[in-house]
């Protein structure tokens, strides 16, 4: 696979992050408005695959080191780009390395596998979101000549990142709103 293809598979991946982050957070503010019947199985999947997928494909970009998609193998100056990435995030790194053991525990315990641990720690994904659009900019910025060509039709710039994430959560918030009920007052 050829650096183009490799980048536009880490696009991929972006948005595939970005559009279940959408759909999950529109999910759970429609959440109280999810009956107790039948159909309360098909919503609490919906958000659970919706954040299992979001878990997998960040892993992907930041938690292992040696996926092929992972931003070291990636980036043309790792040793730059993980201090940009942590600056941009106002974490260090002790915080991003427990940030990403976090997800990875989850991904491993509850997504890849059922272990014995009973109690599920869904991590936040803020930092991840942030971490996501940063990776993107950098992208445009320092290692892709022409993103509307290594892109297209994917989100090509920061602001283009942004409308794809308000569409997909107006969309999933649009049809919670024609599907559930409204919430009591």
């Amino acid at each position: 696979m050829n650096r183009t293809e490799r980048l536009r598979r880490v696009a991929l991946l972006m948005a595939s992050f970005l559009r279940n982050l959408a759909y999950l957070r529109a999910f759970r503010d429609a959440y109280p408005r999810v009956q107790l019947d039948w159909t309360r199985d098909f919503w609490v999947t919906q958000g659970g695959n919706c954040t299992d997928i979001a878990i997998l494909e960040w892993c992907k970009l930041f938690a292992d080191q040696r996926d092929k998609h992972h931003w070291s193998q990636i980036v043309t100056a790792p040793e730059a780009f993980g201090p940009w990435l942590l600056a941009q995030l106002r974490v260090g790194h002790p915080e991003f390395t427990d940030y990403v053991t976090s997800v990875r525990r989850y991904r491993d315990k509850f997504v890849a596998h059922l272990d014995s641990d009973n109690t599920m720690d869904i991590p936040t994904l803020d930092i991840a979101e942030r971490a996501v659009f940063f990776y993107h900019q950098h992208l445009i910025s320092h290692e892709v000549a022409d993103p509307t060509q290594v892109f297209h039709p994917l989100p090509a710039s920061g602001r283009e990142l942004t409308t794809y994430f308000e569409q997909h959560d107006s969309a999933a918030r649009h049809i919670y709103d024609r599907v559930l009920p409204p919430q009591n007052p």
